[in-house]
């Protein structure tokens, strides 16, 4: 809804980047959720047991999720390795 008011007000455009991008980096979200699903299935009898297990189990699958969007973003070209320098230099 606010990306929906956004654009209505003019306060944001969809530019040449993020339509070339836009839709790789739909692709990489898949190729994350198709893989932290699968990763769900081995870690179900972990996230089921003790707190610490659990919680190093929970940890796993968010640490794999995001490094599994990193790399699809880098394959599917949705980034690249000069846009997350440029982006640490900035802050």
């Amino acid at each position: 809804l606010l990306g929906v008011r956004l654009v209505r007000l003019g306060h944001f455009e969809f530019d040449a980047r993020l339509k070339s991008r836009g839709p790789r980096i739909l692709l990489a979200s898949v190729i994350m959720g198709a893989g932290l699903w699968v990763g769900a299935d081995f870690a179900t009898p972990f996230l089921t047991g003790d707190l610490v297990v659990s919680t190093l189990a929970l940890a796993g699958l968010v640490t794999g999720g995001a490094a599994l969007f990193g790399l699809a973003t880098l394959v599917t070209g949705a980034a690249q390795l000069s846009d997350l320098k440029s982006a640490m230099r900035r802050s």
